[in-house]
């Protein structure tokens, strides 16, 4: 499973938006526990950049690939903006 975040404001810096951590934390737990792995980054820039955050998303996808193995297959979950993000894909 893969994590897409949800808007994060300029004002900000890059990072999961401040108070979505529980949720993200929540998430992997569910993920784990039903022997899931559990991927989230973040994007290079905070606010608007759906290109950004689609590509980002795509390439924790791929490092997870290269690094552990392809899996059989991949959902792909996201808040908000992330939930776009995701769609994108």
């Amino acid at each position: 499973m893969a994590y897409a975040h949800g808007y994060t404001a300029p004002v900000f810096p890059v990072g999961i938006p401040p108070g979505e951590e529980p949720l993200v934390e929540g998430l992997r737990a569910i993920a784990l526990q039903g022997g899931f792995a559990f991927a989230y980054s973040s994007y290079s820039q905070t606010g608007l950049g759906l290109r950004d955050a689609a590509l980002r998303t795509e390439q924790l996808t791929n490092l997870f690939t290269s690094l552990v193995e392809r899996p059989a297959r991949t959902f792909l979950v996201g808040t908000s903006f992330g939930g776009l993000a995701a769609l994108k894909l």
